[in-house]
């Protein structure tokens, strides 16, 4: 039964994203509907990232090169449509940000000369930008709008010697709650675990009780890694780290140099050798114990595990 859901639902999925549209206006407002159709169907989550972006790059970037052509009615719906994509994009095609972190930044000076920018709005657009590590155009959409007072601090982070930002980073807490950002060497046999929500602050304190595990994971480099996504709070790794100092965790510096990592469950074990995933264990199941990660911790490759991702 649960196949069958799964083919209907990549089947919408695939309908509503090639279906043609009317005009460019009709055409945001559609599309913005079917991305919402897209988000709720029972289908693979890589498959839902696909259609969106279709629908986004066949009928909203075309109609995107020209605001001033576009009703006022329209641009909510533009915002809201580049809200969708930008949050996929970060897990699975940050290439893609740069390209809409500016469409976002130009719908603010649109809604803004209209007198319809909203604090959800110039909020979302912050955030993206903190996401990225653009930390100027985040400080710059504060100091222009301060009419909306804006959530979240922008964290001061200073870069290690030779930091490079194309290759696999991180921000690491340090003292004062700055972030410094530094690169990491991915050689060899390494874990990368990705963490940050509430059920793999659980999964870890199980994980704890089992020092055999603890001691595994030490057998090795482990990254306890926080995707790059809306929220950089040097806080929350000062507090996560003081909560399981044998599980550092740190931002992501950005996604992308991340080869082979995928980022977009949690909790999600992965064993790497080099920039090879072994295996993997995605999700947590409470009171499991420490033969759930046996393929992660020894190697051994057996199919994906899926047991209650995000």
């Amino acid at each position: 039964m649960f196949e069958g859901l799964r083919l209907n639902g990549a089947l919408l999925v695939a309908a509503l994203a090639m279906q043609p549209l009317g005009s460019n206006a009709a055409s945001i407002v559609d599309a913005n509907a079917r991305m919402h159709t897209v988000d709720q169907a029972p289908t693979p989550f890589n498959d839902r990232v696909d259609a969106v972006q279709r629908l986004y790059d066949l009928h909203v970037g075309p109609a995107l090169d020209d605001l001033g052509r576009l009703p006022a009615s329209e641009l909510a719906s533009a915002f809201e449509v580049l809200d969708r994509v930008a949050l996929y994009a970060l897990l699975t095609a940050p290439d893609r940000m740069p390209h809409y972190l500016d469409r976002m930044q130009a719908l603010v000076d649109a809604l803004g000369a209209r007198g319809m920018l909203t604090q959800t709005q110039l909020q979302t657009t912050f955030d993206t930008a903190i996401a990225m590590r653009q930390i100027d155009v985040a400080t710059s959409l504060r100091e222009r709008f301060p009419q909306f007072p804006l959530d979240g601090t922008i964290p001061k982070i200073t870069k290690a010697t030779d930091f490079d930002p194309i290759a696999p980073a991180v921000l690491e807490w340090q003292e004062g709650d700055t972030l410094l950002a530094r690169n990491v060497d991915r050689s060899g046999v390494h874990f990368v675990t990705i963490v940050g929500c509430r059920a793999s602050q659980r999964a870890i304190e199980e994980l704890n009780a089992l020092p055999e595990v603890v001691k595994s994971f030490e057998s090795a480099p482990a990254f306890w890694l926080i995707p790059a996504e809306r929220g950089t709070d040097p806080a929350f790794l000062r507090e996560w780290n003081s909560r399981f100092p044998q599980q550092p965790a740190m931002f992501a510096y950005a996604n992308g140099p991340w080869a082979g990592v995928e980022f977009h469950l949690m909790p999600h074990f992965q064993r790497f050798d080099g920039l090879k995933r072994v295996t993997r264990l995605q999700g947590w199941t409470r009171g499991g114990g420490a033969k759930q990660l046996e393929p992660v911790l020894t190697g051994r490759e057996q199919p994906v595990q899926s047991l209650e991702p995000r």
